[in-house]
């Protein structure tokens, strides 16, 4: 778990340091931003780095915080192997959901511009919330009645606490926002699938 924080905590420090010159920067978008853009350049590597990678501190700390205490009991209940797994796939699986959901909005839009449809292609995501809602959902699955403290305050039952981040999800699908709402579902998708699967 904590070998897992600190690479998402290096790849943030590269973000705030080598992330912030006009050359550092391009290079981040480029390895480690999960994009369509990026992945019509062959940068396929980039559905995993993009899990890894968080821009923003509030962003970067918020996952954190998430990943450690939804993914202490899973990984527990995994084991290091096929908990790592989860976090990569439910990350890869995040991105994909983020590029189709684009894509099928950008459709829907008739965007004609090459100029803009390229801008649509560049838009991608990245940071390990998608990952993190598919431990989320299996936390929850497992232990639906420990107890979450949301915002630190407000005790909630972990099947409630989940199910209110998937509905805010579903609510704010379509809403403008800088957060991957289409991500975080595909991730929870993945996540409730991993549980049916393989672990019920």
């Amino acid at each position: 778990m904590w070998t897992l924080i600190g690479i998402n905590g290096a790849v943030f420090l590269l973000w705030q340091t080598y992330g912030e010159t006009k050359k550092g920067k391009s290079f981040m978008y480029r390895n480690f931003v999960g994009s369509e853009y990026n992945l019509k350049q062959g940068r396929i590597w980039t559905l995993v780095t993009s899990s890894i990678s968080q821009q923003r501190f509030m962003h970067f700390a918020f996952n954190m915080i998430g990943l450690y205490f939804l993914g202490r009991e899973v990984l527990l209940y995994l084991g290091p192997t096929r908990f790592l797994g989860l976090y990569l796939v439910g990350g890869m699986v995040s991105v994909l959901g983020h590029i189709a959901w684009s894509k099928i909005t950008n459709s829907s839009a008739s965007v004609t511009s090459p100029r803009l449809k390229l801008a649509h292609e560049m838009h991608g995501a990245h940071g390990s919330s998608g990952a993190i809602m598919a431990t989320a959902v299996i936390y929850a699955a497992l232990f639906p009645h420990n107890s979450l403290y949301l915002y630190g305050v407000l005790r909630v039952p972990a099947w409630a606490a989940v199910s209110g981040f998937i509905a805010w999800d579903l609510i704010s699908l379509n809403m403008e926002s800088n957060i991957s709402n289409a991500g975080h579902l595909a991730g929870a998708i993945y996540g409730l699938l991993y549980y049916l699967l393989r672990l019920r």
